[in-house]
């Protein structure tokens, strides 16, 4: 094979590539645009029928977040423990699901300040009857609570031996954290087959890390989300609330 031959060769398969490269990326914007258009049309016909409002950009809602107490954010957060401001939302979704006020969106989060190491969180709020104490429940893999007895850093227990092997719990209040996570609410969490890697209690709101809602414009991801939330919220007693 002659040089020229073989350039043109390599030369013709760079461009081959480069245009199914093009293609896929053209093809890819459309059906998302495609999947916007259509879920966006849901959010609009579901926002009409329960009164929920939707906007597009709401810089003030990052006062919100700015103003909850410290909190280990899931994903979001800092090496040095800083606590995460928020400088601005988008794609704000409010209003109320099962008698429950909520706010769903998308904030842009930073540490040390927005032009450095800012980027996009979403979080779906439910609005408990009150504010009270940090509270935080993760799943575990069982081995790293044993290895964390075994060392001495040893977690509070909550009576059921699966819901400990499997959850580890951080809490400002322990009266409040036994509380609220009761036998029963214990035996539901270990029981759960929702995805959600864990919750928080925070301030006045209840949030979800590593649940199904990926697009929370799109109510069939945002109507489980907040089912989730508000079925925790369910399962905490009255008395909790009044205190």
């Amino acid at each position: 094979m002659s040089l020229a031959l073989g350039l043109t060769i390599a030369i013709g398969g760079c461009l081959l590539l480069g245009a199914a490269l093009v293609w896929m990326v053209v093809w890819l914007r459309r059906d998302y645009e495609a999947s916007e258009q259509e879920f966006m049309a849901l959010l609009q016909e579901e926002s009409a029928r329960r009164g929920w409002t939707y906007e597009e950009r709401n810089d003030s809602y990052a006062e919100w977040f700015n103003a909850l107490p410290m909190i280990p954010f899931a994903g979001v957060r800092s090496p040095v423990f800083q606590q995460p401001k928020a400088a601005g939302a988008r794609n704000v979704v409010t209003g109320t699901h099962r008698g429950r006020q909520f706010l769903a969106a998308d904030f842009h989060v930073y540490f040390t300040a927005p032009a450095i190491d800012a980027n996009w969180r979403t979080h779906v709020w439910v609005r408990m009857p009150a504010p009270r104490p940090g509270l935080v429940v993760k799943k575990v893999l069982g081995p790293q609570n044993a290895v964390n007895r075994a060392l001495g850093w040893d977690h509070q227990r909550y009576g059921d031996p699966e819901f400990d092997h499997r959850f580890e719990v951080t809490a400002d209040d322990q009266r409040f954290a036994h509380d609220v996570l009761h036998t029963h609410m214990q035996r539901i969490l270990v029981a759960e087959q929702r995805a959600f890697q864990e919750w928080w209690m925070v301030g006045d709101i209840i949030d979800v890390a590593g649940d199904s809602c990926g697009e929370h414009r799109d109510p069939r991801e945002l109507i489980p989300a907040l089912d989730l939330r508000c079925d925790i919220l369910d399962l905490v007693p009255e008395v909790v609330w009044a205190r």
